[in-house]
C-alpha cells in the first residue's frame, strides 16, 4: 500500500537530503523522500496520507550486536538486576522458586547480578546458593556473562572438587582450602552451561517473541544477534525458529545471526551445509561468524598486554592459541563467511588483528569488514591496524553506565587515554557501528545516545563526562546506530538512512534528538516504530 507521511521533520542520515518534511512508502520501501510539495505527483487514488503534525522521525535503529534469545530467557526467568546485596539474592531466588513451584531435582536459573552492587562487595557463593535449595541444581550468571556462580548440588553433578577443579581456558574458584567455591570462569561457565537439560525449539520462538516486542518498542528495527551461546538449544532450532517465525510472518524485526562455531570441526560443518554471511532475506539472514577471543573487564578475564592494576601478574587469559585463531579466521573467510569477534582486552584485540594479517593476499584484498567486537582496551597502533585493514569498531555506549565505576581501577588512568575513545574513531575516519551486547546492558538505543554524546552514567555521573574528550555529537551517535550498524553487515545500501529505494525501517520520536538537552535523550518515548513501511509499535 502506498502512504504518504506529510509536515514532519525527518532526520535522513543520508548526506544528499540530510532533512525533509515529507516521504512516501511503498511496498516496504522509501518510494520518494522530499518535501509536501514533492508528494503531489504521488497521490494516486487509494493513497493514505499521515499528517506527521512536525513529529521527528529517524531511520530505525539498529543494534550491531546483542543476544535476542537471552533477553528473551531474562524475561523469562529470575532476573537478578541490581540486586543489592547477597541476601537480596538469595531472597529473590526463593520466591521465584515458590511463584514457579518448579519440582525438586530440577534447575533453576537466575541472571543479572553484578557483586559491584552489593553492600558487601563479595561474590556469592554456593554455601549461599545452598540456602535457596539442596534439592535443586542452581545456576545464577553474573550480568557480564563471563562467569557465574552454582550450588553444591551442580558441583557434585559435575564432579568438580578439590581434587577435579582444573580447567584449561576457565577457572573453578577454590577457598584456601583450594575447595571449589560455587564461582565459574570463562570455559568453566560453559562446562557448567553444557550440563543444562535441552530446551525446544517453541521456547526459543516465545523468547524471540517477547524479546522483539520489547526491543520494537525501544525503537530498534535490526539487530545483529548472537544466538549459539544460549545454553541448552541446538543451533539447527535457533536458524529454524527463525524461518518458521519469518514464514508466519511473525519475525518484526529484521535479524541477522552471528554464529557461534568456536572450533573448526563446528565451522567447517556449517559451512558444509551451505551457509554463509548473507545467506537468507532481508527478514532473516545469517550474519558473521562470531567468535570469542577473551574474557571481560568486570570478571578480569579479559586479555591484556600489562597485568590487571588491582591484579598485579593477572594479564586474563586468551580463548585461542594465535594459531588457532589464524585457521578459523582463515577458513572462515575462504569459505565466504565475513568475521565479528568479541574482544575487550588489547592483547585480544591484537591476537585478532594478527590473524587478519595472516590471511593470503587473495582474501586481504576483499572487502571484509571484519568487526572487532567491544575493543575497549585499544592503542594507537591498534587503531591503526584496524584504520588499514578497514575493521569495523563494534561498540557499546552504554557499557559506560557500569564501567565509568570500574575500568579505570582494573586497567589505571594512562590504559585509558586510548579506550573507550569513540570520538578519537570517528576523527580517524574509522567505521564505528553502536550496540547494547543486551542483556548484559540494557538495549535501549537512546540509552546509548546518551552515553555516546554525554559521557555519563544514566544517574548522570560524573558531572561534566567521563573523559569528556571522547564525546562526540548527537548526529554522530545516530549515525553510528544506524548507518554505521548497517555498514557493518554490508546493509548500508539496504537500510540505516530515509532514502528511495531503502527498506521503510523507521521511528517516530517523542521530542527532537538534536534540540532536547543532551542529559534528558534518556527519556524521550519512542512514539512508533515502522518496519517495512508497517507500523509495529505504536
Amino acid at each position: 500500500m502506498r502512504r504518504i507521511y506529510i509536515n514532519g521533520r525527518i532526520y535522513t542520515m543520508d548526506a544528499a537530503m540530510p532533512y525533509a518534511e515529507a516521504m512516501c512508502t511503498e511496498d516496504g520501501k522509501f518510494l520518494k523522500v522530499g518535501t509536501n510539495f514533492d508528494m503531489e505527483e504521488l497521490q494516486i487514488p487509494g493513497v493514505e496520507i499521515i499528517d506527521l503534525n512536525q513529529q521527528s522521525v529517524y531511520p530505525g535503529f539498529i543494534d550491531s550486536h546483542m543476544h535476542l534469545g537471552m533477553l528473551g530467557s531474562n524475561l523469562f526467568e529470575c532476573d537478578l538486576v541490581n540486586t543489592g546485596s547477597i541476601e537480596e539474592l538469595i531472597e529473590r531466588m526463593k520466591a521465584y522458586q515458590k511463584e514457579k513451584q518448579i519440582p525438586k531435582g530440577e534447575w533453576i536459573f537466575g541472571k543479572g547480578w553484578n557483586e559491584d552492587y552489593f553492600d558487601s562487595k563479595r561474590l556469592p557463593s554456593r554455601e549461599d546458593l545452598d540456602q535457596i535449595s539442596t534439592e535443586h541444581n542452581i545456576c545464577l550468571t553474573r550480568g557480564c556473562y563471563h562467569m557465574c556462580v552454582v550450588n553444591s548440588n551442580v558441583l557434585d553433578f559435575l564432579g568438580v572438587d578439590r581434587d577435579n577443579h582444573i580447567i584449561e581456558g576457565g577457572i573453578y574458584d577454590v577457598d584456601e582450602n583450594g575447595v571449589p567455591t560455587g564461582i565459574c570462569r570463562e570455559a568453566a561457565l560453559k562446562q557448567v552451561y553444557s550440563a543444562f537439560p535441552p530446551k525446544t525449539k517453541e521456547t526459543f520462538k516465545e523468547y524471540i517473541r517477547l524479546s522483539s516486542k520489547y526491543l520494537l518498542s525501544r525503537g530498534l528495527t535490526s539487530v545483529s544477534t548472537d544466538d549459539f551461546m544460549l545454553p541448552g538449544f541446538q543451533k539447527q532450532d535457533v536458524l529454524d525458529a527463525y524461518v518458521e517465525l519469518r514464514d508466519a510472518n511473525e519475525l518484526k524485526l529484521r535479524i541477522t545471526e552471528q554464529c557461534l562455531l568456536p572450533d573448526r570441526e563446528s565451522l567447517e560443518a556449517f559451512i558444509a551445509k551451505g551457509y554463509r554471511t548473507g545467506k537468507g532475506d532481508d527478514r532473516f539472514k545469517i550474519g558473521q561468524l562470531k567468535l570469542l577471543a577473551d574474557g571481560n573487564l568486570g570478571t578480569r578475564t579479559a586479555y591484556m598486554e600489562d597485568a590487571y592494576a588491582d591484579d598485579p601478574g593477572n594479564h586474563g587469559f586468551p580463548q585461542y592459541k594465535q594459531e588457532d585463531l589464524n585457521e578459523l579466521v582463515q577458513i572462515a573467510t575462504a569459505g565466504g563467511f565475513q568475521i565479528a569477534v568479541h574482544a575487550i582486552g588489547d592483547k585480544a584485540s591484537g591476537m585478532v588483528i594478527t590473524s587478519l594479517e595472516a590471511l593470503p593476499e587473495e582474501l586481504k584484498q576483499k572487502d571484509l569488514r571484519a568487526n572487532l567486537v567491544h575493543c575497549q582496551v585499544l592503542n594507537e597502533g591498534l587503531m591503526d591496524k584496524m584504520q588499514e585493514l578497514g575493521v569495523v569498531a563494534n561498540v557499546q555506549p552504554i557499557f559506560l553506565h557500569y564501567d565509568v565505576h570500574m575500568a579505570e581501577p582494573r586497567i589505571g588512568a594512562k590504559k585509558l587515554k586510548t579506550s573507550y575513545n569513540w570520538n578519537t574513531m570517528l576523527k580517524r575516519g574509522m567505521h564505528v557501528a553502536f550496540g547494547s551486547d543486551s542483556p548484559i546492558e540494557l538495549p535501549d538505543p537512546l540509552f546509548g545516545i546518551y552515553s555516546a554524546v554525554n559521557r555519563r552514567d544514566l544517574n548522570g555521573y560524573p558531572e561534566g563526562g567521563w573523559y569528556p574528550e571522547e564525546k562526540i555529537t548527537v548526529d554522530e551517535a545516530i549515525s553510528c546506530y544506524t548507518m554505521g550498524s548497517a555498514y557493518a553487515t554490508f546493509d548500508d545500501h539496504r537500510k540505516g538512512s530515509i532514502r528511495s529505494g531503502k527498506l521503510a525501517d523507521f521511528i517516530v520520536l517523542s521530542e527532537n534528538l538534536q534540540e532536547v538537552d543532551p542529559l534528558e535523550i534518556k527519556n524521550l518515548q519512542v512514539l512508533s516504530t515502522y518496519v517495512n513501511g508497517e507500523k509495529v509499535h505504536g
